[in-house]
């Protein structure tokens, strides 16, 4: 009985995904990623790195296939990945992130998270011995557009998802 139940439940899933409308909404999302995310950023405001880390690298995976239709949406759990492997001291692997969460935000410069991840990668690229000027370039380019506002660090932007 609960084995149809579950055969039937993904049946119906398939199905609401099918539906462009539905496979493009929020709601549709949040319903099959919240709970993970929710802990896992309850981990990282906790301070609990490692354990964050695992539940984001097995949602980032699906968050990616739900959100081929706008890549922007899946910067913050890339800059959350950002923030675990950093403060793991893994610059190689947060580095990593960082470059895909770029490459998400290369139309998006106005995007909230664009100049805390500049900072953040050219901290990195300096650690891992790697060219930050370009990166230094984009920054001071973007900051060059912008009002003098208050601007987070990227953990500070990181713990505020997913607060309720």
């Amino acid at each position: 009985m609960i084995t149809e139940r579950k055969l039937a439940f993904r049946d119906y899933l398939g199905f609401l995904y099918s539906m462009k409308c539905v496979r493009r909404s929020k709601k549709f999302i949040d319903f099959l990623i919240r709970p993970e995310m929710e802990e896992a950023y309850g981990c990282l405001r906790g301070g609990q790195y490692t354990k964050a880390l695992e539940i984001l690298v097995q949602v980032i995976a699906l968050q990616e296939k739900l959100t081929k239709h706008r890549p922007v949406l899946i910067v913050p759990t890339l800059c959350a990945l950002v923030v675990c492997h950093k403060d793991l001291e893994n610059p190689a692997s947060a580095y990593e992130y960082g470059e895909k969460a770029l490459l998400c935000l290369q139309m998006h410069g106005g995007h909230r998270y664009y100049v805390p991840l500049l900072e953040t990668m050219i901290t990195l690229a300096y650690e891992l011995g790697k060219d930050f000027l370009s990166l230094q370039e984009k920054l001071e380019e973007s900051k060059a557009k912008r009002d003098q506002i208050k601007v987070f660090t990227l953990k500070e932007l990181a713990v505020r998802e997913y607060i309720q």
